[in-house]
């Protein structure tokens, strides 16, 4: 007989609400944070987490970014698991309390702004148009949360509206630069 595997990192059921409250107080301490990504959708489409989900997303520009903020993390009970990328370049936190929670800094250019996702040490350098990164507010759980605007997710994932279970983060982000 064939075992059935649970993958338990999905946010779903009991796991939603620890998330939830993480992802929460994590924006109360960083309020010039927003939600990014996966947690920016589902805030826009489901308004609860996205259930095969397994992690949640946020950024904060570069020009609101304090260093300080990270120690503050730190002693609220926030685990400090990963650092990737420099403080010049795509730098990216990644924390844990009850749910995985990664925080990228997005870097201004002359005309649009960028974050790096890292994948074993290599940069996938994201870049957005400057009208695209505006804070807008989403939806989780009956509570509105700063969260990048429509425009955005169309940006990063084309038609957002109908959900893709088989996304593979590293290929089909459509604001990549691969190569």
């Amino acid at each position: 007989m064939k075992r059935k595997i649970v993958y338990s990192n999905r946010l779903a059921g009991e796991r939603c609400k620890k998330a939830f409250q993480s992802l929460s107080e994590f924006i109360n301490i960083v309020p010039e944070s927003f939600l990014t990504y996966g947690s920016c959708l589902a805030s826009h489409r489901e308004q609860t987490f996205i259930s095969w989900d397994t992690d949640t997303d946020t950024g904060i520009l570069i020009n609101d970014f304090k260093w300080s903020v990270i120690n503050t993390l730190i002693q609220k009970g926030f685990k400090l698991t990963r650092i990737y990328g420099t403080p010049e370049y795509g730098i990216q936190f990644v924390f844990y309390k009850h749910v995985k929670i990664d925080f990228w800094v997005f870097y201004e250019e002359d005309n649009y702004y960028y974050n790096c996702l890292w994948d074993k040490g290599t940069p996938i350098k994201h870049t957005y148009p400057k009208e695209l990164l505006v804070k807008d507010t989403g939806i989780l759980y009956n509570k509105e949360l700063p969260s990048l605007s429509k425009d955005y997710l169309t940006h990063v994932y084309g038609n957002w509206k109908v959900p893709v279970k088989k996304f593979n983060w590293r290929t089909d982000h459509k604001c990549a630069e691969i190569g």
